[in-house]
């Protein structure tokens, strides 16, 4: 009866252990996550917030010092009806897509260059 109760024993021990173990990675891990995380929100998801928030309003960039007693309105989507009846909203659109689509191109393009010229 008292070796099936150290058996018992060791065995709680061990999986008390490996929990601990276990939390302590867990930790560590998100030790290291925690400054990639903070940066992530505070360059990307705070900024891309905030220019969804002003999308919708009044706000203008250019009287934004000015009348600072104005507040901001909720305008809807007449922003975005204003954008597409620009005259050259087609053509910045297209000069856009056109970046977008070749950049990336012309970058692999020179890296698959680049790696056929290594002489290894």
């Amino acid at each position: 009866m008292e070796e099936n109760n150290n058996i018992q024993t060791s065995r709680e021990m061990r999986r008390r252990a490996q929990r601990n173990r276990t939390i302590k990675q867990t930790f560590t891990g998100l030790a290291f996550l925690t400054p990639n995380i903070l940066g992530f929100l505070a360059f990307t998801l705070l900024p891309l917030g905030f220019s969804l928030v002003l999308a919708f309003t009044n706000w203008d960039i250019r009287f934004h010092n000015m009348f600072k007693d104005i507040p901001l309105k909720f305008v809807g989507f007449e922003n975005f009806t204003g954008l597409f009846r620009e005259p050259d909203f087609l053509k910045y659109f297209g000069n856009t897509l056109f970046l977008m689509l070749n950049i990336p191109i012309a970058m692999a393009g020179s890296m698959c260059a680049a790696l056929l010229l290594v002489k290894d």
